[in-house]
């Protein structure tokens, strides 16, 4: 749900802003993917949420990297991939009842 708000919120920015400042709009993210990938440990979902971790964590370091301004609507195209995979988890939680 924070993935898909913090899209939200970027598409409708029209401001320019610096990278850091997106930065600071991926930290709560990337805390709560640490903490998703501890929870499905041995489970299926052990790896896609493996796998998006390092993207975010990928994704913090280059976005931290940067010097310049962009429209934050580039920061939602960049989080598709950790939506989606936000959404098979959740859809995976839902059949088993979890």
């Amino acid at each position: 749900m924070l993935t898909s708000s913090l899209c939200d919120v970027c598409n409708g920015n029209t401001e320019r802003m610096l990278y850091l400042e997106m930065a600071d709009l991926l930290r709560p993210l990337q805390v709560l993917i640490d903490q998703l990938e501890v929870c499905c440990v041995g489970t299926p979902l052990a790896e896609p949420a493996e796998q998006v971790n390092r993207y975010t964590t990928v994704l913090l370091k280059v976005i931290e990297g940067n010097q310049s301004h962009t429209e934050p609507c580039v920061i939602s195209v960049l989080l598709a991939p950790v939506n989606d995979v936000f959404e098979a988890v959740e859809l995976a939680q839902l059949r088993e009842g979890v």
